[in-house]
C-alpha cells in the first residue's frame, strides 16, 4: 500500500513479584502453585515468536522502485521473491532489493498475477543459495500470526510484530488479523507458528478518524500458490492488472472545508476494470497538507481513492465488510499537485453485483 506498537507485555511478571511479597504481616514467599503457571506459558510464547522472527527474517527483503517502497519475501533460493502488484505499480524493469544482512542486490520484475490480484514477483540477479520461505498447507482462523516487513521505510526494516487470525473470507481470499501493519509492510510475509507462510499483507482498515483501526489484511495462501503455478506456467502479466480508473466525464471540484456533496451512482458512470461504478472529484493540494475524505452511504457500500495528477494511486480505503457503509481516507500529501478523488461502489457489496444508489462525501483539511 503506496494499506506501531509492538512491545513484549511483561507486566504478568510483576504482578506476580508484587503480590508474593506483599502480605499484612510483612514479607512473605510465594505459595507454591500446582496449577498451570502463567509465567511458562508467556515464556513460551515468547520464544515462539524469537525462533519465529529468526527462521524467517533472514528470507524478508526491503524493495525500492525509486518510486516506492515496499516488502517481500524470497520464496527459491536462485531469488524469486513474492510481494504485493501495488509495490512495483509502474516500477522500472529492475529494481533495488535489501536483504535482512544490508546486501543491495538488483531484481529484475518478472510479472504480475492476472484478474486484479494483488501479487507481483521479482526475481534477484545471479544468486542460488539465497534464504527462503515455505508455504503453510492451511490456515485456521484462531490462530498465531506474525508479520515481518519494513514499515515506514529502510531505517525500520524487518519489524516484527504478532496477533491472532481472526476471520478468513473465502470468496475473495483475504485473510484479517490483529498482528500491526502499516506503509511499507505491502508485499511482507504473514506467518504461522513453524515461520511458514500463510498470507501476503496487503493493506489495513482505516477508523473513521483515518487511523489504523488495528484489523491487517493479507492475501491468502491458496492465492499465493495459485500464483506461483500461473508463474512456472508463465501464465502472468508484464503490467499491473489491479483496477484503475479510467474517467470519461468531467470530475467535479471538491472543496476541503467540510462541505458535503450528496451525489448518486447511476449505470450512465464511469466504471472500474471489474465493472463497478464510480464518480471522480477534483482538488488543488500542498505538500504536507493534512486531510480527510469520507464516503457514507445507507445504499451502497462505498470505495474510495486518492490518485495524483499522473494517474498513481496513493491510498485507497474499502472496508470489505459489507455491513459497514462507509469509506475513509486521512493522511498527509507528498506533494503541491492536483489531485482526483475517485467514489464508488464495491462490486461486491451488499447486493454482490455493481451498485447504484446515493451517498455523501465530505472533505476536510487539518491543520
Amino acid at each position: 500500500m503506496n494499506r506501531k506498537p509492538y512491545l513484549i507485555a511483561v507486566t504478568g511478571l510483576a504482578i506476580l513479584s508484587v503480590q508474593a511479597l506483599a502480605s499484612p504481616n510483612g514479607l512473605a514467599f510465594p505459595q507454591p502453585n500446582h496449577h498451570s503457571n502463567p509465567v511458562i506459558a508467556q515464556n513460551s510464547e515468547e520464544q515462539t515468536r524469537i525462533r519465529v522472527n529468526q527462521k524467517a527474517s533472514p528470507a524478508v527483503v526491503y524493495i525500492n522502485t525509486g518510486k516506492s517502497s515496499g516488502s517481500g519475501f524470497i520464496v527459491s533460493s536462485d531469488g524469486l521473491i513474492i510481494t504485493n502488484a501495488h509495490v512495483l505499480q509502474d516500477a522500472p524493469a529492475t529494481v533495488t532489493v535489501v536483504l535482512a544482512n544490508n546486501k543491495r542486490l538488483p531484481a529484475d520484475v518478472i510479472g504480475f498475477a492476472k484478474n486484479g490480484l494483488d501479487l507481483a514477483a521479482i526475481k534477484i540477479r545471479n544468486q542460488n543459495n539465497l534464504p527462503t520461505l515455505s508455504l503453510a498447507k492451511s490456515v485456521k482462523i484462531g490462530q498465531s500470526v506474525y508479520a515481518i516487513g519494513s514499515p515506514f521505510g529502510y531505517e525500520n526494516q524487518n519489524n516484527f510484530t504478532a496477533g491472532v487470525l481472526s476471520n478468513i473470507d473465502t470468496l475473495t481470499g483475504i485473510i484479517k488479523h490483529d498482528a500491526r501493519i502499516n506503509s511499507g509492510n505491502s508485499g511482507g510475509p504473514l506467518l504461522n507458528s513453524q515461520a511458514q507462510v500463510i498470507g501476503v499483507n496487503t493493506a489495513i482498515r482505516l477508523d473513521r478518524q483515518g487511523g489504523n483501526s488495528g484489523i491487517s489484511m493479507a492475501i491468502s495462501v491458496e492465492k499465493i500458490q495459485g500464483f506461483l503455478t500461473a508463474i512456472s506456467q508463465g501464465n502472468i502479466s508484464p503490467v499491473s492488472t489491479l483496477p484503475k480508473a479510467k474517467i470519461k466525464h468531467q470530475s467535479q471540484p471538491l472543496t476541503l472545508n467540510g462541505r458535503t456533496i450528496n451525489d448518486n451512482l447511476s449505470q450512465d458512470d464511469n466504471r472500474l476494470s471489474d465493472k463497478s461504478y464510480f464518480k471522480s472529484y477534483i482538488f488543488e493540494g500542498r505538500k504536507g497538507q493534512q486531510i480527510s475524505i469520507e464516503m457514507n452511504s445507507s445504499e451502497i457500500d462505498p470505495f474510495l481513492q486518492i490518485l495524483d495528477s499522473q494517474g498513481r494511486i496513493l491510498a485507497a480505503n474499502d472496508d470489505i465488510a459489507p455491513n459497514n457503509l462507509n469509506a475513509i481516507i486521512a493522511g498527509k500529501l507528498p506533494e503541491d499537485d492536483t489531485y482526483i478523488v475517485i467514489a464508488g461502489a464495491s462490486k461486491l457489496g451488499i447486493s454482490g453485483r455493481s451498485e447504484t444508489g446515493n451517498y455523501s462525501i465530505t472533505a476536510i483539511s487539518r491543520p
